[in-house]
């Protein structure tokens, strides 16, 4: 079936407005500084997979700030991240405040992989993302235990009414859920959620994955019938908070919307679903978000103000999303049913060195 209104997209050209060429004048930092705050006692594997997924993307510096419990394992498992014990269940001030003062200097920061989801926590999360958000400049990715707390924050909506209006009018938001969280997300629609809409959604991703183009966008979807009734869930979850964060909602085909516009990526990638690709996901798109911001911020790429915005951040998924479809493939078509994300983690470096190479 033929549909109007859909643009391709040439990953080369996006690969172009977000990597910088290596040079022998580079330096250290001008590929990106990018934080992971996740990990807890139970889960430590989530954000070592986030953050060396950033490191062999291309981020220069990658730091974790975990639970105090989790530090130790997760310096373990790699001596090129740098791990913080950032936080623990008793709330302790002195390390809390040891960790904000970082967070001025990343250029992208990541909340949530394995995380845990005690009460405790979610205190933490929000001073976090609290502070996060004072910083105008820095992307913020909600990921796994990330998205959790922030739906549920918002269900309850048991915050002082100023820091939870400071949360939502983050405009560097990016929230990264699959189908089963972003169905939780859409509690947050009340009469509005429309579930029949999903099935017609998956009837229309099913024949849209058949079409040749890797990566297509929807011009003016939120303005034609037919694709506005089909992605109406996205827009009005876009909407209630003013468009104000983009949704990078996965699965068949990755979905990527601010409610004002949207992009499919439908590159083949594993047919084994392993835990952890979403948090290699999460990974990528922070790397990105890092190097973008800080090209923007040496402004001998833009000579523009330095100023990022939900178009280059959109990129910064598309190019993530891509990346990480292309890895997993890779791995799979080697392990298949033996497939775990590690061997993911393998195949980056090949597959983001031929696309840079583009």
């Amino acid at each position: 079936m033929s549909y109007k209104n859909i643009e391709p997209i040439k990953i080369s050209s996006i690969k172009n407005e977000i990597i910088k060429p290596l040079s022998v004048n580079s330096k250290k930092g001008e590929n990106g500084c990018v934080a992971t705050i996740g990990g807890s006692l139970e889960y430590t594997g989530a954000p070592y997979y986030s953050a060396i997924s950033s490191l062999k993307a291309g981020s220069d510096l990658s730091h974790v700030f975990c639970h105090k419990e989790s530090a130790i394992p997760i310096k373990s498992y790699s001596p090129e991240l740098i791990v913080h014990p950032g936080f623990d269940i008793s709330s302790n001030d002195i390390l809390i405040k040891k960790t904000e003062r970082w967070f001025k200097s990343m250029n992208s920061i990541l909340i949530g992989p394995g995380m845990g989801r005690e009460s405790d926590i979610e205190k933490i999360f929000v001073i976090f993302s609290k502070t996060i958000s004072e910083f105008k400049n820095i992307p913020l990715i909600y990921d796994a235990d990330g998205v959790w707390f922030w739906v549920d924050i918002n269900v309850k909506n048991n915050l002082d009414k100023n820091i939870l209006e400071e949360i939502n009018r983050n405009k560097k938001l990016i929230m990264t859920p699959n189908f089963t969280e972003f169905e939780k997300m859409c509690k947050l629609l009340g009469d509005k959620f429309n579930k029949e809409k999903i099935e017609q959604q998956k009837i229309f991703i099913d024949d849209i994955y058949e079409n040749k183009e890797e990566i297509i966008k929807i011009n003016e979807f939120d303005k034609l019938e037919k694709y506005e009734d089909i992605f109406i869930n996205e827009i009005n979850l876009c909407n209630k908070f003013n468009n104000n964060f983009i949704l990078v909602k996965k699965g068949k085909c990755d979905i990527i919307t601010n409610g004002k516009e949207l992009y499919m990526i439908k590159n083949k990638g594993s047919l084994k679903r392993t835990g952890g690709i979403g948090d290699l996901l999460s990974g990528l798109i922070n790397c990105y978000c890092g190097m973008i911001n800080q090209r923007l911020k040496d402004n001998k790429y833009y000579n523009e103000k330095c100023i990022i915005n939900h178009d280059i951040l959109m990129k910064c998924c598309i190019f993530a999303c891509y990346l990480c479809r292309e890895a997993s493939k890779s791995a799979f078509e080697k392990m298949k049913y033996s497939l775990t994300a590690p061997d993911i983690i393998n195949e980056i470096p090949n597959i983001v060195n031929n696309i840079y190479e583009l």
